[in-house]
Order: structure tokens, then sequence, then C-alpha cells
């Protein structure tokens, strides 16, 4: 098997094999991610809804790694539009 066109041992030796095995799961991670947004999006408009009309005074989104950058190219967004406290983390 191989991950960006490099056999798993040589990526496993050098140091590379999480990030080649992340960057091949990508197209897959956002297809469901997708899916999810979609079957969720009647909750996630209703919460905006509340927080653009300023019902919800503070708004912290959590995260790691692709989820983090996510709330942190979210969150400017929703400070600029309202009075609440947004903070991607």
């Amino acid at each position: 098997m191989k991950y960006l066109n490099y056999q798993i041992e040589d990526l496993k030796t050098y140091g590379g094999y999480n990030t080649a095995k992340e960057i091949c799961n990508q197209p897959g991670l956002w297809r469901k991610t997708y899916l999810k947004l979609v079957e969720e999006q009647g909750q996630i408009l209703k919460f905006l809804g509340k927080v653009f009309k300023n019902e919800c005074p503070d708004v912290i989104l959590a995260g790691a790694g692709t989820s983090a950058f996510h709330w942190r190219s979210f969150s400017w967004r929703v400070s600029e539009k309202t009075e609440s406290f947004v903070q991607g983390n």
C-alpha cells in the first residue's frame, strides 16, 4: 500500500506516515462532513439564528486540527455580524 506514491515503510522511516495518511483521508472526511452538515442543517440554522439575533452573548467554538481551522475561519464573521463574543479555539 502507498500514500502519496510513497511506500508506507519509507514514510514511517522518514517520519511522514501520519501526514501522508491524513492528506489521503481528507477527501473522504470532507464528504462525511458535508453529509453531516446537510443532516444537521436545521439545528445549525436555529443556533445561528439565535447568535445573529444576539440571543447568545458568547459563543466558543472548540476543535483540534481541521476543526480548529474551520472555527477560526468562521468565528471572525460571526463577531463581525453580531455583538457576540465569538472565539474559535
